[in-house]
Order: C-alpha cells, then structure tokens, then sequence
C-alpha cells in the first residue's frame, strides 16, 4: 500500500507484485520519461537484503546509473535498520543500534 501510495495513481505508473517469486516491480512515469525497477527480496531475508535493478528506463545513460546507484544504496540503508525518512536522506541518522543513542 506505501508503495502504490509513492507511485501514485498517474497514467502509465503501476506496482505487481510476485508473492511467489518475491519480485515487486513498480512502474513510474513523469510526461515523457518512465523507469521501471524491480525489487526481489531473498528468501534468506532478513539475513540477505532484497536485490533492486533498473530493468527499463528512457534516462540519459549518466542518470540511469545514478538513478541505479541512488536504488540500492536506500534499500542497503533500510535493511541496515534506517527508517525510510533517514534512508531517503543524505544526512540519515545513524540506524537503531550503530552509535549516536544510548540504551
């Protein structure tokens, strides 16, 4: 549901998911420009993190990888333990447990 409410109701944006598989794919698309990524979470999840991938865009080369580069390293942040508020930051706070709060 956070997904779909991220993605939006907008022509051409849509989510499916894969249960079986473990594969979300999300589909956005702005006016002339789209991507679409895929999301795969590991069945030794929470021990392994989830996979994301560009599978298709119409970006310049230079911001796809960006773009790709940006991807995992939000899903890298989230499953070290960051809310997603702090994973999406470049200033995150440290996640649960890794310094900065006492307990």
């Amino acid at each position: 549901v956070q997904v779909k409410a991220l993605v939006g109701t907008a022509e051409g944006n849509w989510v499916k998911l894969a249960e079986k598989s473990g594969r979300v794919t999300v589909r956005a698309q702005q006016g002339a420009y789209h991507l679409t990524l895929q999301l795969t979470v590991p069945e030794e999840y929470p021990d392994s993190a989830p996979e994301v991938s560009l599978s298709e865009t119409n970006f310049d080369p230079r911001i796809e990888s960006v773009a790709a580069n940006n991807l995992k390293e939000i899903v890298r942040r989230m499953h070290d333990g960051y809310a997603a508020d702090a994973a999406l930051s470049q200033l995150g706070a440290p996640p649960p447990g890794k310094g900065g709060r006492k307990g």
